[in-house]
Formats: structure tokens, C-alpha cells, sequence
């Protein structure tokens, strides 16, 4: 008798691994590992004059921005405290640029001398005239600021431009308790009204001379506020 039930489809045999065959995942050879070592080293040789140049272009930015900072603190401590304050740019004993920060500050052995006047304000008047500063018992300094390698081998140096047009020195710029501002182009002359705008110039000096680089210029306004701004020279 014919059957009509249809027949299971015969299962497909998959041939069995041999017993003891088994491939291990193929390493890196010891010519393989030195290439690599090789090809590393060369692109962090390369790289390594950039990352030179940034570290140092950085240095330029954050002397300009300190720079920036120690003005405006000048002035708010000259309002703050009622006495007259002094920022001293000078490249006499730094050719990189130094800034000194002075108060005035009442003399010792007047008359009213207590034995520590000399850390009490000189209040009462617009000192900046009256002051010797850097010099006398009536100032005393309160900080400074100078390019942190200093000496001959420096790559950082600031720069004051009078009016920014005229390269200065020394240049005294004074805030009186009112907050005006006054300015003197050499130490012991007499200080004008600070009118138009000052900057000094942060850059970069390679092998002893100035650089074609990024230029950091800090503006000076006359209400004591700072503007740090990047340049390009050379172009």
C-alpha cells in the first residue's frame, strides 16, 4: 500500500574536528613590536617643537593677562583703601620689563608716629605728586611683577608704548583715592592727566631678537580698565 506521509528531510552531517587540532590567535613579532617603537618615537620627535612653541606662547599670554591684572588692582586698591597707589614700569633693573606696585603710606617719625604708621594709608589729599615713590617713608611696595626666567636667556619680554606709539622705559602710571588716573613717562618728572590710550606688549624674543610671533598687547584706558589683545607681527 502506497504511503502519503512525506519524509523528514535527511539532516546535513558537518564534518567533526580532528582531536588535538587548535589554532592559536597569531602575536606581534619581535621586528613587528620595534617598527611600531620606531614610528612612536619619530612622531613625538616631530611633535615636540610644536608642543615647545605652545608651552612658550602660553608663558607670553599669561604675563600679559598678570599684567593686565596688577593695573586694574591698582586702581581698586587706591579706592578702596583712600590713598594713592603706583604702578612703576621699568626695564632698568630687568630688561624683560618690571612692575612695581606701591601705596603711599603715612611717613615714619612724624608726629603722630605710633611705630607702625609706616602700614597705615596717607590719606587726605591726591598723593601722587606728593609721594617719592620707591624712595621715601611715604611708599611702600606691595608687589611685583617680573617675567618669571628673567636674565639673558629670557624668551618673554613686555614693552611700554607711550600714546602706543613711543617706546618708554620707565613710565609711572598713578591712581588717586577719586580714581583718576595720572601718568609720567620718567620717574621723578611731573604726572599729566592719563588721557588716550597706553599699552605695553608682550611677545616673545628669540635668540636675542624680536620674534615675528603672536603679539599680546595690553591696553591701558583711563578709567583703569584692561584689554589684552593678540596680534600677529610680521605679516
Amino acid at each position: 500500500m502506497l504511503s502519503l506521509v512525506p519524509r523528514a528531510p535527511a539532516l546535513q552531517q558537518w564534518p567533526r574536528p580532528r582531536a588535538g587540532v587548535y589554532r592559536h590567535p597569531r602575536g606581534f613579532t619581535l621586528l613587528e613590536v620595534l617598527a611600531a617603537v620606531l614610528v612612536a618615537s619619530l612622531l613625538a620627535a616631530a611633535a615636540l617643537p610644536t608642543m615647545h612653541s605652545r608651552v612658550k606662547d602660553r608663558r607670553v599670554q599669561q604675563f600679559a593677562q598678570q599684567i593686565g591684572l596688577l593695573y586694574r588692582e591698582a586702581r581698586t586698591r587706591a579706592i578702596g583703601r583712600g590713598t594713592s597707589h603706583l604702578v612703576r614700569f621699568s626695564t632698568g633693573e630687568n630688561p624683560q620689563g618690571r612692575m612695581d606696585l606701591f601705596e603711599a603710606v603715612q611717613p615714619i617719625g612724624g608726629a603722630n608716629n605710633t611705630g607702625h604708621c609706616e602700614n597705615l594709608p596717607l590719606m587726605g589729599m591726591n598723593t601722587c605728586e606728593a609721594v617719592n615713590w620707591g624712595a621715601g617713608a611715604n611708599s611702600r611696595l606691595v608687589t611685583s611683577l617680573v617675567e618669571p626666567e628673567g636674565g639673558s636667556q629670557a624668551e618673554v619680554f613686555a614693552e611700554f608704548w607711550y600714546d602706543s606709539n613711543t617706546l618708554q622705559g620707565n613710565v609711572d602710571v598713578c591712581f588717586s583715592p577719586g580714581g583718576r588716573s595720572y601718568i609720567r613717562p620718567a620717574q621723578g618728572g611731573s604726572f599729566t592727566p592719563f588721557n588716550g590710550v597706553h599699552q605695553i606688549r608682550v611677545r616673545r624674543m628669540v635668540g636675542g631678537a624680536k620674534a615675528d610671533l603672536l603679539v599680546r598687547q595690553v591696553f591701558l584706558l583711563p578709567n583703569g580698565a584692561t584689554r589684552v589683545e593678540t596680534v600677529v607681527e610680521g605679516i
